[in-house]
């Protein structure tokens, strides 16, 4: 078996880190015509001001931002889930494999994700700040996904950070990538 949101976490950040370049280049491109007076590109009309542009700019660095961050935590949860499906399945002898097939007994694959992060310190206690850091990051992934209709009040984190703590938690081996 294959994980291949694993493989999809990599191809989300490459596919961010190309499409926040076009930004910047776009952005660049954009101001230096305004100030030049030159034409200008839509979705921008002739007489928008520099202080507009910039204003739009920013804004579409935050939902670019937004949007992958959303992605990359949704995704390795997804990877999270499929990870405890395929220790529970292939009923591996390691002490989390274990303690996942005695929470599979109860809950299926109904497991709470504070079973599996309980789980996962108890048994894996190197991992123990990796995974909790991990888990700081769902209040966001749940306040984009809802609409952001309410105060957050965890801070929000830069792409590089969120991708930084998904790369540690496959970098700990807390998943495990299956041929």
């Amino acid at each position: 078996m294959t994980f291949p949101n694993l493989d999809s976490i990599e191809r989300l950040w490459y596919r961010y880190r190309v499409q926040s370049n076009g930004l910047s280049l776009y952005k660049t491109e954009t101001l230096n015509a305004i100030l030049n007076g030159s034409e200008i590109q839509p979705p921008f009309e002739a007489g928008t001001t520099y202080d507009e542009a910039k204003r739009l700019f920013s804004e579409l660095r935050e939902d670019l931002d937004r949007f992958v961050i959303f992605d990359l935590i949704s995704a390795t949860e997804a990877a999270i889930r499929l990870d405890y499906l395929y220790r529970c399945q292939n009923r591996d002898k390691d002490p989390l494999s274990r303690a996942y097939r005695m929470a599979w007994k109860k809950h299926r694959e109904k497991t709470t994700w504070k079973e599996l992060r309980s789980l996962w310190v108890q048994h894996c206690p190197d991992a123990r700040t990796i995974v909790n850091q991990f888990f700081e990051l769902l209040p966001i992934r749940h306040w984009i996904a809802h609409g952001r209709y309410y105060q957050l009040r965890a801070r929000i984190q830069m792409p590089q950070e969120v991708m930084e703590r998904v790369d540690a938690m496959m970098q700990a081996g807390v998943l495990r990538a299956r041929e």
